[in-house]
This record gives C-alpha cells, sequence and structure tokens, in this order.
C-alpha cells in the first residue's frame, strides 16, 4: 500500500527503476544468485518494490513515495496520520484521502477487469470457486489469476497491478497475501473444482496430452538437493481449445510413465474415457517407451522427420519418386498442403497409416532459409586461415573439412546432404493408429494441438521466471493451480478474439494492454470513464460484449 502523504529520501541500496504507465517504480536488490538455462550460467536478482518515484511540489527533487514493504524493510514506521493510497484501503482511510489535502482523484483500468468477471460468470469460475472456496477467497484466487494473465515478471508487481486495475476482490493483493493463497489450496480443493469444472465442458473427441518438466527453487536457492522438480501433464479439448485438466507428480524426468495414473485420476474426476489422444512426437523419438499404456486410445502424434531415420528416407524417396511430386499426392488441401499416406509400424506392434505431408509455403520458406545458412557458413569458412577440430564440428554437416597439422583446411560442400535436407524442406509427418479418422482432420488436430502447447508453456514460463519466489511445494501446486485459472480465462479471450487478432495482425497481450488501458475515474460512489475509447478498444470491448454502455459510434 503507498503512502501518499509521505515522501523520503531515495535510499542508496543497489537497483533500479522501472516504468509501469504513467508511475515510475522503484526496486531494491535482495539477493543475486544464479541459475544455469540452456548449458548458460546466468545471473538473478531477488528483488523488492519498496515504493514509487516522484517529484518533491516544493524543490522539484526526485524522492520516494514509500509502500509498506519499504518500512518493513528499514524497520521505521509511518506517521500515524498517513494516507493510504489503493483498493485495499479501509473505508475510514478512503474517506479521510477524500476530504485531507490529498486532491489526487483514483483513477483505475476497468477493462481488464470487466472482460475477466464476464468470462469467469460465462464459464462458471466464479460460481465454482465460491461454492469451494467462499465468496472472499474465491474473488481473491480470480483477482490473482487476472494478474497472471498479462506478462508480469513476479509478485513484485502485484502492488502495482491492485492499486491500479479494478480486479475482482476489494482487497488490495499483496504478495505475502498471494503467499498465503498458495498455501492454502489444498489436493481436497483442487479435486473438487475438477469435478464440478469437467462435467461442464464439451465432451472431447480429441484430447492433447501435453507434459512438462518444472524446477522450483526452495527455501535454500544455493542448495541442489533443495529443488522441487514434477512432471505436469494438461489435458486439452483440440475443438475448443480450453483446458480440461491437469495432475502434477514427482519425478525429473520428462516422460509418459505415469500417464495411465494421470489418466484415471482425470476420468474419475469425469472425463470420458474413450477418446482419441494426441501427444507430443518427441515421444516417438525413444522406442524403448511403453505403447500399452496409450492401448484404450486411438492416437494423433507427430514425427520427426530429423530424428527417425526411416521416415526422413520414405519422405525422400517420395520427393525423389516424380519431378512434379505434388501431382502423386493422395489428398490435397486448399492452403497449398499435399499428403501421401503410407501404412507404418512405429514401434513392435504399433501399427498405423503415417502421413507425409509437404506444405510448398514452407517448403519456400525453409528452402531460402537453408541456402543462406549454406552461404553464410561459407563466407566464414573463406574467411578463416586455420581451424580446430572443435570449431570444425560446427561446419560437419553440410562441409566436409580437411584439417592440416598446422590447422590449415580445405573444405568441400557435402552435395548429397544438402539435396536431401532440400527435399525434406516443407515437410512434416504425422502417424495415428486410427483407421477412421481423415487426413484433413487429423491435420486440423494436430495444428490445434501446436497452438495448445504454447498457451501450456506460459504456465511454465511463470513458475520458472519466479520460481525463487515459491519456497515450498505446497505453495508450489497451490500457484500451479491458480495459473490453470489464469490460462482457462486466457484462453477464452483467445478464442473470442481469434478473429479479430488474425485480421488486425495483432497479439493477445497486445489486447489484454488495449482492455487495461480503459480507465474509469471515481466520482463520487459511481465509476466513470476518464478518457475516450480508441477505435481497437472500441472493437475489442464490442468482441467481448462488455458492459461498457458509454461507447458511442461515430454516427450517432
Amino acid at each position: 500500500m503507498l503512502h501518499t502523504s509521505e515522501l523520503v529520501a531515495i535510499p542508496n541500496d543497489s537497483g533500479y527503476n522501472q516504468k509501469k504507465g504513467q508511475y515510475i517504480n522503484r526496486y531494491i536488490y535482495l539477493q543475486h544468485y544464479r541459475v544455469k538455462k540452456e548449458g548458460d550460467t546466468k545471473v538473478r536478482h531477488k528483488v523488492l518494490l519498496i515504493g514509487r518515484i516522484v517529484k518533491d511540489p516544493k524543490t522539484g527533487v526526485d524522492c520516494l513515495m514509500p509502500n509498506d514493504n519499504y518500512y518493513k524493510h528499514y524497520g521505521k514506521k509511518p506517521k500515524p496520520n498517513s494516507v493510504l493510497k489503493g483498493p485495499g484501503a479501509s473505508s475510514k482511510l478512503r474517506n479521510d484521502s477524500c476530504n485531507g489535502n490529498n486532491s489526487e482523484q483514483e483513477i483505475l483500468g476497468f477493462g481488464l477487469g470487466i472482460a475477466c468477471f464476464k468470462i469467469a460468470q460465462e464459464t462458471k469460475l466464479e460460481r465454482i470457486l465460491t461454492e469451494i472456496f467462499g465468496a472472499e477467497t474465491a474473488q481473491d484466487l480470480l483477482g490473482l489469476a487476472m494478474f497472471y494473465c498479462d506478462d508480469y515478471v513476479g509478485l513484485t508487481e502485484l502492488e502495482d497491478f491492485s492499486s491500479e486495475q479494478m480486479s475482482f476482490t476489494d482487497r488490495f493483493l499483496t504478495p505475502q497475501i498471494a503467499s498465503d493463497l498458495f498455501k492454502s489450496i489444498t489436493e481436497e480443493n483442487r479435486e473438487n473444482f475438477f469435478k464440478q469444472w469437467i462435467p461442464l465442458q464439451k465432451q472431447a473427441d480429441v484430447v492433447c496430452y501435453d507434459l512438462k518438466s518444472i524446477s522450483s527453487h526452495s527455501q535454500s536457492i544455493d542448495s541442489k538437493e533443495n529443488f522441487l522438480n514434477f512432471n505436469i501433464g494438461i489435458f486439452t479439448n483440440i475443438a475448443t481449445g480450453m483446458p480440461i485438466a491437469y495432475e502434477s507428480y514427482n519425478g525429473n524426468i520428462n516422460d509418459f510413465t505415469n500417464f495411465s495414473y494421470v489418466q484415471e485420476k482425470v476420468i474419475s474426476w469425469g472425463l470420458k474415457r474413450n477418446f482419441v489422444l494426441a501427444i507430443d512426437g518427441a515421444c516417438t523419438e525413444d522406442f524403448s517407451i511403453n505403447f500399452t499404456m496409450f492401448k484404450e486410445h486411438d492416437l494423433i502424434l507427430g514425427v520427426p522427420i530429423d530424428h527417425m531415420t526411416k521416415v526422413r528416407k520414405r519422405f525422400i524417396e517420395w520427393r525423389k519418386s516424380n519431378t512434379d511430386h505434388l501431382s502423386i499426392a493422395k489428398y490435397r488441401f486448399e492452403n497449398s498442403i499435399t499428403c501421401k499416406e503410407e501404412e507404418f509400424e512405429l514401434a513392435s506392434e504399433v501399427k498405423g497409416r503415417l502421413l507425409l505431408y509437404f506444405s510448398t509455403e514452407k517448403y519456400n520458406f525453409q528452402c531460402t532459409s537453408l541456402q543462406s545458412n549454406i552461404e553464410l557458413q561459407k563466407t566464414i569458412l573463406q574467411e578463416l586461415s586455420t581451424i580446430s577440430k572443435k570449431e570444425a564440428k560446427k561446419f560437419m554437416r553440410y562441409f566436409d573439412l580437411k584439417i592440416n597439422d598446422d590447422q590449415t583446411f580445405s573444405y568441400e560442400i557435402k552435395t548429397d546432404a544438402l539435396a536431401d535436407d532440400l527435399l525434406t524442406c516443407g515437410s512434416f509427418a504425422i502417424m495415428t493408429t486410427s483407421k477412421t479418422i481423415t487426413p484433413e482432420t487429423i491435420l486440423s488436430c494436430y495444428c490445434n494441438k501446436e497452438i495448445i502447447e504454447k498457451r501450456f508453456k506460459n504456465i511454465k514460463h511463470e513458475i520458472i521466471g519466479e520460481r525463487s519466489f515459491v519456497h515450498s511445494t505446497d505453495s508450489c501446486r497451490g500457484k500451479l493451480f491458480i495459473l490453470f485459472i489464469s490460462l482457462i480465462i486466457r484462453t477464452h479471450l483467445s478464442v473470442k478474439l481469434k478473429d479479430w487478432i488474425r485480421k488486425n495482425n495483432y497479439s493477445l497481450l497486445g489486447c489484454i494492454h488495449q482492455l487495461k488501458n480503459i480507465q474509469c475515474k471515481k466520482y463520487r460512489s459511481n465509476w466513470i470513464p476518464n478518457k475516450a475509447l480508441t477505435p481497437k478498444q472500441k472493437e475489442i470491448v464490442k468482441i467481448l460484449e462488455l458492459p461498457i454502455h458509454t461507447i458511442k459510434n461515430k454516427s450517432t
């Protein structure tokens, strides 16, 4: 909570300023630590938001308008008559602020809050959460889910969000409140939620199952033994794109060995048993996987051409068999994609149909990219006079290098390797054990699956990006539940705005920011728009059918 009636000197502690909207926030570093990400060691920081940078109206000097964190961190106490700003301030403090010397009128972003509230009602999220957690906690959970819809870095920004955006709750959300909420969500709460949520969803004929491995720091960041490692399996309806359920379990290996356990648990919550399963193509690379665990389902799975020699060989043979390779395809789609179907055995006793797809658009892009890469590598080699064996490995795929004792070298292009890779440009393969699903439906399902996987990555990135702030298994699992609620809201927004986003070459995140910038000002007991809506905001509000009645068309 900001103490708007007090100004203090900006502390000398190392930190940084960050501009969010019309305000400049002051953070200080609490801790520096290193993490390994994709093989590289990177420095990360644990920070604390201590207030807002403002100019002293008397001197014009930059000062700090402190918040509660400032007083707690430095062991100081605010003045007894300190004026607080924020939705969480008590009624008495709010009245004192309005009647006192503080002439600033409260302005809040309303668009995102109204959109999320409407979605929570339409999807029955609000009703379900209220029945399980009670009205007050349900509002806090939805408020946090709304916070995670945007690209905030961590809970240090939650206080700013609560002071600037109208959310589901009048309580001022803080990192401590969020942490307490994480811990309060029990396994029983989660299961009760899914038992009510799943029956409300349209029963899926094709279900996407994706799996991600998550790591989160515990209280001792420097100790490897205190990493929280677990896997998350999430079920999503391919047709609607809506998340159905998720299950997390301990483990350091990202595999499908727990699928039967996860499946039975989700079915016990209400998911029908006889669905077609679309899974990640990465599992097809591991032939030690036990495919009998999927025996109840027809499968749709991607086949990585670069890593499966026999599939790559079939595709090259298809492309070489006729100069006009498009004419021999059995299926042809509108967007310049052709498909050839063959019988295929993925693993022992796992037989099905292999669908080889070729996209002209994808071919042109990948072919140009590959040729540019070859020319770049050639230019680099021409500029080198010597090369080590270690450096030479970067060029081995397309160049045959002969290195002399003095590290001088000569090279030739591997024409056969380059020709084969050019033939595989624009290609992708999908396998199915179904005998009835058409190639058109399979292609559509797998394209939708890729969209769903991108949404699922948001959950993983949110946890990893903030993992130093989650200090226990219970907190991490509780946070995951709130992120799942956020994923439902975000997906609902994405589905509704899909056509507008595509037409305007926009992004979902851009739409969220447009909604956040719809602001209202408090006038007595009412909220009125602070400024006119932009054309984009009007279009988004119209599509979402938000109850903002002050919008007027130009013709009226």
